[in-house]
């Protein structure tokens, strides 16, 4: 077997966008010359810049067709408003200063803060969707929020609804909800309050379709509402026989869209995607007529992520290997008439100052066409901000916030990564395994720093043995299978293993906890996921296990155990095994998996053991007046 070895690496969704060409397809019409296009196609932009929407007229504001559009970034004259789930940022345009306007009570830290999040900007009153978690079930509900912009009057509005990744949009006084489980339409009234309302007509998704969604990497809906508004039909996917997608006139007579996504769109452009195989094909329709403009194609059979579009321009993003598997990410842009590329600019996803987290990982915030920027969370030092680049001035990141996240990785020492990349002997293109380590390295300014991070080293050197031991296992497969050559790959390559650093979960200056995630690939349906949770002595560089830690018997830690996880499963006990209970009696003790949080001792369950592979980790916290310590724990600034 070949191996080859690579100091770090990020795991990035990989694609490669080569140009636009044209295609002939049937029942479609393709322009003679890519560059013609209609002279009254303008620029989306100079559009929205110079015609003000006539369509808040009942509210007596003037607002564009983006500002009526959900998002996680608006702004008013003096402000901008950065929103998700769990958080919004105010920021000062002239001063740059930013300052929390809202957070939820129970707020916790974490690098995927603003994974998600949609609000709508309107005069001086943000809505926007909030997770909830109800603390006596654990279950999550997503609401619609409002709050003035000067900080006050936060109130709840909508419950009643799923709202989840849902979409909004502002038309005359109407605010329009739009998600999985259709469109729902609500009267804006002088107070801030909403009246539910019966969707105007045409704008209730008929029995049989549902709305296309996932426009913009996965970020939002495209409601009926704003789609006869922009181009005076429905696109719907019809979900009785074929999940074709159709164009839906007013009338209610459809045509077929063959296609499989909407990706993207623009006041005169649709950017759709068909799967073909094992490669998806990207395509560009004229909003109005439907006929189709040009084809995306790209490398191989990856996929890109979609990030927006304008009427002159499609952005994207994509992993670039720079150096034998090592890989930045960058951002460009095709113009739709001439199928020229331009590189925009690249993020380095290879670590330098401490960078872990990655642009986009984490999901794209917004790109708004109209203000020609991206918007999106970045990681420095072990800490994650929100970042902006404006197109009139590419090459320079402004941060916007402060860290909305801190691993506290810096506090204890620093990361180290490899990659591993062992390939096939006896067929040389095919990759057997793929090796990825993070480990954690302590600063020799504490006392037990060296006795650590030989521990951990140890470790490290544990998993790669175990995933060139796989691969060995995997090249004697190949060799011998009696399968065909696509089965015996899916069988004994493209496999891979994975450790990974987590935050810092305690720490104290004396004692610190955290957890390695691991991840292992070996065919099938999908990995497996594991967790080490560790806790040491900065000291005496010891391990330590819940001897060390509790005074309390055997017996008795696992009476403390069994009685919170207990309480912990019956709030939803139908999402556990019938055996969960048994499981746990069985494991419970000074045995048990656990790291420590500022909170107390987590005890932890991995994926199948109580529950199913999709309920993920369960994670119980028991706080430390529940046991009786042999050190002391109480003032550590660490977080599940």
């Amino acid at each position: 077997m070949r191996k080859k070895k690579i100091g770090l690496l990020v795991i990035l969704l990989a694609g490669m966008l080569t140009g636009c060409t044209e295609k002939e397809q049937e029942n479609t019409v393709i322009p003679e010359k890519l560059t013609e296009v209609s002279e009254e196609m303008t620029d989306m932009s100079e559009t929205e810049e110079t015609e003000k929407s006539a369509q808040t007229e009942e509210l007596g504001i003037e607002m564009t067709l983006e500002e009526r559009h959900g998002g996680q970034v608006k702004e008013d004259e003096d402000y901008q408003y950065i929103c998700s789930y769990y958080r919004i940022y105010k920021i000062d345009k002239e001063s740059g200063e930013a300052e929390v306007l809202w957070e939820q009570d129970d707020y916790k830290e974490k690098a995927s803060l603003f994974d998600y999040g949609t609000a709508l900007l309107v005069g001086d009153k943000l809505y926007f969707i909030e997770e909830k978690i109800d603390s006596a079930t654990d279950n999550v509900e997503y609401v619609l929020s409002m709050i003035y912009t000067d900080g006050s009057d936060y109130q709840t509005l909508i419950t009643d609804i799923s709202l989840g990744n849902a979409t909004l949009f502002l038309q005359e006084d109407l605010l329009y909800i739009a998600n999985y489980e259709g469109e729902f339409c609500y009267r804006l009234l002088e107070d801030g309050s909403l009246e539910k309302q019966e969707a105007g007509t045409y704008t209730q998704v008929p029995e049989g379709y549902r709305l296309e969604y996932y426009v913009n990497n996965g970020r939002q809906y495209l409601s009926a509402a704003e789609s006869m508004e922009r181009y005076g039909y429905m696109i719907a996917v019809d979900t009785v026989d074929t999940f074709q997608m159709v164009k839906m006139e007013e009338s209610g007579s459809t045509t077929p869209i063959e296609a499989n996504w909407l990706e993207s769109l623009s006041e005169n452009w649709l950017l759709f995607r068909e799967y073909q195989g094992d490669t998806s094909v990207y395509f560009v329709l004229d909003a109005k007529t439907l006929e189709r403009k040009c084809e995306l194609p790209f490398a191989g059979d990856t996929t890109p992520i979609i990030l927006g579009m304008d009427n002159t321009y499609i952005y994207y993003g994509y992993t670039e290997e720079i150096v034998d598997g090592v890989e930045d990410f960058a951002v460009e842009r095709i113009a739709i008439e001439s199928g020229e590329t331009e590189r925009l600019f690249s993020l380095d996803a290879n670590g330098g100052g401490g960078r872990r987290y990655f642009a986009f990982e984490y999901g794209m915030l917004d790109f708004s066409a109209e203000q020609g920027k991206f918007y999106y969370a970045d990681d420095e030092d072990y800490a994650m901000y929100i970042m902006s680049r404006s197109l009139s001035d590419i090459e320079n990141a402004k941060v916007l916030t402060p860290a909305f996240y801190d691993s506290r990785i810096g506090e204890v020492g620093t990361t180290e990564r490899d990659l591993e990349r062992i390939f096939s002997d006896s067929q040389p293109d095919v990759e057997l395994m793929k090796i990825q380590t993070e480990r954690l390295v302590v600063d020799e300014t504490f006392p037990g720093a060296a006795k650590i991070n030989q521990f951990l080293k140890d470790k490290e050197a544990s998993i790669i043995a175990y995933g060139e031991e796989s691969a060995a296992l995997g090249e004697q497969g190949l060799q011998e299978s009696s399968l065909s050559l696509e089965d015996s790959y899916y069988a004994y390559a493209g496999h891979w293993v994975m450790s990974a650093v987590s935050e810092i979960t305690y720490f104290d200056g004396k004692y610190f906890s955290f957890y390695q995630e691991e991840e292992a690939y070996e065919g099938g349906a999908h990995g497996l996921s594991y967790r080490t949770g560790y806790a040491f002595d900065l000291q005496t560089g010891e391990l330590l296990g819940l001897k060390d830690i509790v005074e309390n018997e055997e017996e008795e830690l696992k009476e403390i155990i069994t009685t919170y996880v207990a309480e912990y499963i019956n709030k939803n006990p139908e999402e556990f095994w019938e055996n969960a209970m048994e499981m746990v009696e069985e494991n419970a003790g000074y045995d048990s998996s656990f790291y420590l949080s500022e909170e107390g001792i987590v005890f932890y369950y991995e994926p199948y053991f109580i529950s199913s592979y999709a309920a993920g980790f369960q994670k119980i916290t028991i706080p430390f007046e529940a046991f009786e310590l042999k050190i002391p724990l109480e003032n550590g600034t660490g977080r599940m």
